[in-house]
């Protein structure tokens, strides 16, 4: 839900990074949170406390409750896209993960999922 994203920002910048967590542990236990929270707590991690450890975590979180939604697997396939090389090819296990998802995907989206997996793929071997 969008509030919880805004009290997250909210928080982040009067309280610090602890009280945005604890938002976010809120907006996890609260059923109609949809994948946006996620993706935003973990890319308020990355940018803000640069911390790409917790940013991953909270995108591993969110891809156990989310691997059939569309968009946050294209935010996390985008997130992997701009950590340095090593740090994304640590992440293989849940590059299999979103192949599965294209299995279990409808036809149209795989074709956008697998585009921007594909393109990461191999920009991450080098070719």
């Amino acid at each position: 839900m969008q509030c919880y994203i805004q009290y997250m920002k909210f928080c982040r910048r009067t309280e610090g990074t602890t009280a945005a967590r604890s938002i976010f542990k809120r907006a996890r236990e609260d059923k109609r949170t949809t994948h946006h929270a996620y993706v935003a707590a973990a890319l308020m991690e990355y940018y803000c406390t640069k911390d790409k450890k917790i940013a991953a975590n909270v995108f591993e979180l969110g891809f156990k409750k989310f691997k059939h939604d569309e968009k946050f697997v294209l935010a996390y396939i985008d997130y992997l896209s701009h950590l340095n090389g090593e740090q994304a090819k640590k992440k293989n296990g849940n590059f299999f993960g979103v192949c599965a998802v294209l299995n279990l995907s409808p036809p149209q989206k795989k074709k956008k999922i697998g585009r921007c997996f594909h393109c990461l793929f191999f920009f991450l071997r080098g070719f």
